[in-house]
């Protein structure tokens, strides 16, 4: 039930950064500014925006019925609305209306720092064009006459607004190649946006190929002392020339570090200020955070932490990372079974943001970060939103202009932390959802991936907003666009209403035991709270129940991984604790349980000392999983029954050791078992067992679960 006690803060979005230019296509009507600006727009690469076709489409009439129904009055309010909205879009083509121009303030905001070309034709051209055009409302009488009247009154305006392109002697297919040479003539190059946050400065380059420019950004900034750099292994070898480059700079140490919440621990931290400590680093130094949003998240907390605060620059390899977590300074850590609960605000020198590394990643993980995007839509693009909602898809099931959407939802984020760096403000609209979100993934013990949990709390979220306000929070229409991109407004594994009650009271923005909830708002978001926990449990009950679920022929089933763990393994935490660390086996298991949970996979965990126990469980493996994750033990330089096991079934498997049996006694350096195994995970502790199954979950997510690129 809802409180009258609920107070509600309207938050506005800020005004957005400036991104690449803008394609301004504007002029009299019939000039063919909407075929040529498509045209164009597919030649560049980038997406269209037709405002009048946004205005028919929102209004669910033509042009003609809404001057009918509202008067010009009427239809050019809703024309200055999306003129506006236009302007907080970067690099892609917009087309105007034929009476754009006559809103000089918003006019000149979309044209600020845009490629403009206004398109032009004789007046006995126009007049044939628009001959059989009825859905021309200030053409009401025809001929050259009234038109030429037409044209001459806004002639002042249209000369002002841009150069002008003859559009009478030339095809469509001529106009548009006319627009994109002018547009490619006046631009180039990566966009780079500055955030100055609580005294420091962040830059952020966003773009294809960016990577490329490491070196020369780097240099850009204050020269470092020594790099260390922290690297999701699943990504070290794309960025081999990336990770080369640096060393043209400092000295670089470079430091594995899996991805996912099982590593934002304080186990991990300790582990990353040891390696700091052996590789020199002072606080002259820099840390290059390369991987996903949770290695961001803890190499980022590493390095506040160290020294009192050494420098970071952050390459973001996932979606989420990018578009989220890469900026704003917010690290920290997992802590008590609570998401972040740990952390400080420590910005980034540099943020890299480069597409190209997203060609890796596998399909749902690049799924999971467009409810990012769409977040920052509903925060501050309306345009974007309406985008979102009929963008053509490509075969991952993403937008085919993503970079694009990478490039608005960067700036959106950017908008915010330039607003308020320290996050006391406005800035908390970015937590839409999030309460929700934070509460689903802790409820499911982190079985729901973050993006899955987002695009659940937005939908709450917006039913809430409904609730308590009686807003139009158009959760029918979010749920819609979410579904494009393959979520469902339902909560699944089992997250139990005690358990979310519970992790919903932990939430870090509760304030004087009260819930605090991001909700969405016209124009930006309100900040609500005194919401009763129960009747937010109702509303994410609501949406999930008005969510359209995937049917079981829509949703494949999951991967499945056997993990396996053999002889003295049970001794884990205290078994020589100088060698194999103080983690115990269930410590370790419940962290690939974790991990497992978000990357939407199955995790099987045995551990047998009896060699003839592994082996049957080897030979039964192909019944109930689709790799193998194993830790011989002992038996790694002795058994052949468990290396010819291996081979029999033929499922990809994954050979691991806490410790380097190469570093170590000579004895252990036989190796029997690794034979058999597609590869060979060992030295980085317990955490060696979490890099073999994320990189087994990124083959069998690209193979289609069938391990056919298994060696």
């Amino acid at each position: 039930m809802l409180t009258s006690e609920i107070t509600r803060t309207f938050m506005p979005a800020p005004s957005l950064p400036a991104g690449s230019s803008r394609l301004i296509v504007t002029g009299f009507m019939g000039t063919g500014k909407s075929t040529a600006g498509a045209l164009a727009a597919n030649m560049l690469s980038v997406p269209f925006v037709d405002l009048d076709r946004i205005i028919e489409k929102r209004q669910g009439s033509s042009i003609a019925e809404i001057f009918a129904r509202e008067g010009e009055d009427g239809f050019r309010a809703l024309e200055a609305q999306t003129i506006a909205e236009g302007a907080r879009l970067s690099g892609c083509v917009i087309a105007t209306g034929g009476g754009g121009v006559l809103h000089t303030t918003d006019f000149a905001n979309l044209i600020q720092e845009a490629v403009v070309v206004v398109l032009t034709a004789p007046p006995s051209c126009l007049e044939q064009r628009l001959r059989d055009a009825p859905t021309r409302p200030k053409l009401t009488h025809r001929g050259v006459g009234p038109l030429s009247a037409l044209l001459q009154e806004r002639e002042p305006l249209y000369e002002a607004a841009g150069e002008q392109l003859d559009t009478s002697l030339e095809s469509a297919e001529e106009t548009a190649a006319h627009l994109a040479d002018r547009y490619n003539s006046a631009v180039d190059g990566p966009v780079h946006l500055s955030v100055d946050a609580l005294s420091h400065q962040t830059r952020i380059v966003v773009g294809w190929g960016t990577l490329d420019l490491l070196r020369i950004e780097l240099e850009k900034t204050a020269a470092p002392s020594a790099i260390v750099a922290v690297v999701d292994p699943l990504v070290a070898d794309q960025l081999a020339p990336s990770l080369s480059a640096l060393s043209d700079v400092a000295p670089v140490a470079t430091i594995p570090l899996g991805g996912g919440e099982s590593f934002k621990s304080l186990d991990a931290v300790q582990r990353l200020w040891r390696h700091f400590k052996t590789a020199g680093l002072d606080r002259w130094g820099m840390v290059v955070a390369i991987g996903g949003g949770a290695l961001l998240d803890t190499a980022g907390f590493a390095a506040a932490t160290y020294m009192r605060g050494v420098r970071v620059a952050n390459i973001p390899t996932t979606l989420l990372a990018m578009v989220d977590a890469g900026l704003g300074g917010k690290v920290g850590i997992d802590f008590g079974e609570v998401k972040n609960n740990i952390g400080v605000l420590h910005h980034p020198e540099l943020v890299i943001v480069d597409p190209v590394v997203l060609s890796s990643l596998p399909t749902r993980e690049l799924r999971w970060g467009m409810a990012e995007i769409v977040k920052a839509a509903l925060l501050a693009s309306p345009l974007l939103l309406d985008l979102l909602e009929e963008a053509p898809l490509d075969d991952r099931g993403v937008p085919v202009h993503l970079e694009w959407y990478i490039e608005q939802a960067v700036r959106i984020k950017a908008a915010y932390v330039i607003a308020d760096p320290g996050d006391h403000g406005v800035r908390q609209s970015l937590n839409l959802g999030h309460t929700f979100a934070h509460a689903v993934e802790a409820a499911s013990g982190y079985r729901v991936p973050h993006g899955e949990a987002v695009a659940a709390g937005l939908v709450a979220a917006a039913h809430l907003a409904t609730e308590i306000a009686g807003s139009d929070a158009s959760e029918d229409r979010l749920a819609r666009i979410l579904k494009r991109f393959g979520f469902s407004a339902g909560v699944s594994h089992g997250t139990s209403r005690p358990a979310l009650l519970r992790a919903m009271s932990q939430d870090k923005k509760w304030r004087g035991g009260k819930a605090t909830f991001i909700l969405p708002a016209r124009g930006g978001a309100e900040i609500a709270r005194g919401i009763e926990p129960d009747a937010a449990l109702e509303a994410l009950a609501s949406a999930s129940a008005e969510g359209s679920q995937p049917t079981a022929d829509d949703k494949p089933p999951p991967l499945r991984i056997m993990v396996l763990h053999g002889p003295n393994l049970n001794l884990m935490g205290t078994r020589e604790p100088d060698v194999y660390g103080t983690t115990t086996l269930a410590e370790i298991d419940a962290a690939l349980k974790r991990r497992a949970g978000e990357l939407a996979i199955e995790l099987i965990c045995l551990q047998s000392n009896i060699e003839g126990e592994l082996v049957d469980a080897i030979q039964g493996a192909p019944a109930a999983a689709d790799a193998i994750v194993i830790n011989p033990g002992g038996y790694s330089h002795t058994s052949v029954a468990i290396r010819d096991a291996i081979a029999a079934v033929r499922l990809p498997t994954v050979e691991v050791h806490i410790s380097n049996p190469a570093a170590r006694e000579d004895f252990r350096t036989k190796a029997v078992v690794a034979s058999a195994c597609k590869g060979v995970v060992s030295g980085f502790g317990w955490q060696s067992y979490l890099i073999a199954v994320d990189a087994l979950a990124s083959d069998l997510a690209e193979d289609g679960g069938d391990g056919s690129s298994a060696s």
